[in-house]
């Protein structure tokens, strides 16, 4: 059994450091606060293949496997939030279709499921969308996970000391202002801080971390009944 330091407690932070534990080290959880920041506002997409990039080859076997242990880790984490919908892209008019098209050419080269659909056939699929649109691609292997409620689970979890499948103790988990990450007790230290790794002293400063915040937006719809297909609900 290792004593290893995690640092960060996003998503990130406190998944590393739940595996820690159910693998039987001692984990110690060092943060400002639990599941702030990037965690707390993320709309939870696991779309490996949605995502996918072109130029970004390397990375798509990592991004598909990810993907589906999230099946997995709901089954270990009762009330984590995981949703298995299919995920929906919508082409917005004929020049995004044909540009979507090109890229499930991609997204089928690694695996990944992929059905390209009608405008006739995207209304079924989702009667609230505007009529008209020319398509979209049905991907039905990228789901969904609420980061809040994941975080949660996963931070209960670390806690607790009746959770099936772990190993090690339970973590002890200390919050308050990080400056350093040196802990000459620690075997191991992971660090997880995210965006907030620049402030924090240590031998990675050697590395230069290019990090930066990437901007998203989150939009939430409330669908009338009257929208919504048969046995649909807006929940």
């Amino acid at each position: 059994m290792q004593r290893v330091v995690v640092i960060g407690a996003g998503i990130v932070g406190l998944l590393t450091a739940l595996e820690l534990r159910r693998r039987g080290h001692r984990v110690v959880l060092r943060s400002e606060g639990i599941a702030e920041g990037t965690t707390f506002a993320a709309a939870g997409m696991l779309a490996p293949a949605a995502e996918i990039q072109y130029g970004q080859g390397p990375l798509w076997d990592i991004m598909r496997e990810a993907g589906d242990l999230h099946r997995e880790l709901a089954a270990r984490l009762p009330g984590a939030g995981y949703r298995d919908a299919s995920t929906l892209v919508v082409g917005r008019d004929t020049a995004d279709l044909a540009a979507l098209h090109d890229l499930a050419a991609v997204q089928r080269s690694t695996g990944a499921e992929v059905r390209e659909l009608t405008g006739a056939a995207l209304r079924r699929e989702e009667g609230a969308l505007l009529r008209g649109l020319p398509g979209g691609v049905l991907l039905t292997r990228d789901h969904q996970v609420d980061p809040r409620l994941l975080a949660a689970a996963a931070h209960a979890a670390l806690e607790s000391d009746g959770v099936d499948g772990m190993a090690g103790p339970p973590a002890e988990i200390h919050l308050g202002p990080i400056t350093s990450c040196e802990d000459s007790g620690a075997d191991r230290i992971v660090l997880a801080a995210g965006l907030g790794v620049p402030e924090i002293d240590g031998p990675h400063r050697r590395l230069e971390l290019a990090l930066r915040p990437v901007r998203g937006d989150v939009l939430r719809l409330r669908v009338p009944p009257s929208l919504l297909l048969p046995g649909r609900t807006t929940s």
